[in-house]
């Protein structure tokens, strides 16, 4: 009696895990029944082609809106689009141009147009450096300024002059001075007529383009004078 009710038990084992295995055979009949269709009928490569337009649509947005705001501080090419990316190990950055990217953090974003880059602090909204596109090369392209202090204060030249020198990556000043009259507003006059970029560079300065005031004296060695203002 003992010896029947064991081999019925084994029966009764024998027959669940059939029922198991036949399950997991059917699933696997259904799954690879349905990945052969999607594969034929293009669907699959659809899918993933979605999913990497979806992420690609991601970046496009957020570029659009770092643009944007860069577009506030700076007036931005119109009639080129920039290469962007974000600032992922800014030591090895340093190391390659420590003048460029000397502040330089990782998440900040590079933005590269035909002729300059700008890194920017989108956290900060904050401009941390303007200079051309040819990092490995120092500064190629070097701009003379010369300074004038049009303020009461003597420490605006020693201020302004670590300002634009940490803005743009080849400016270099030759002359600095005290202007004859005091200015409210910051001036950046292009003693030479036939910079494209002056527009630019007094918006990064917080300053306005302007002719040169009169009883002012133009600078020997410049191309660029700026007289620092009181509001600067």
């Amino acid at each position: 009696m003992k010896i029947l009710k064991r081999r019925a038990k084994k029966d009764s084992n024998s027959s669940g895990k059939f029922k198991i295995l036949k399950t997991i055979l059917i699933v696997l009949i259904i799954v690879t029944a349905a990945f052969l269709i999607l594969w034929k009928t293009g669907t699959l490569e659809t899918l993933k082609i979605a999913k990497q337009v979806q992420q690609q649509r991601s970046l496009v947005v957020e570029d659009d809106k770092i643009l944007k705001e860069l577009n506030a501080i700076l007036e931005l090419p119109e009639d080129a689009k920039p290469l962007m990316a974000k600032v992922t190990d800014a030591d090895a950055l340093r190391e390659q141009n420590n003048d460029f990217f000397a502040k330089a953090k990782n998440g900040d974003r590079l933005i590269v147009y035909p002729d300059m880059a700008i890194l920017y602090d989108e956290e900060a909204n904050k401009i941390l450096k303007v200079g051309p596109v040819n990092f490995g090369q120092g500064t190629i392209g070097t701009v003379a300024f010369a300074l004038y202090n049009g303020t009461n204060d003597d420490n605006k030249l020693t201020e302004f002059e670590e300002t634009l020198i940490s803005t743009f990556n080849n400016a270099q000043v030759k002359v600095k001075d005290n202007a004859v009259g005091i200015y409210e507003n910051t001036l950046v006059i292009d003693l030479m007529g036939d910079n494209d970029e002056i527009n630019k560079i007094a918006e990064s300065l917080g300053g306005q383009v302007a002719q040169l005031p009169e009883g002012e004296t133009a600078p020997e060695g410049a191309v660029i004078l700026i007289i620092i203002g009181q509001n600067q």
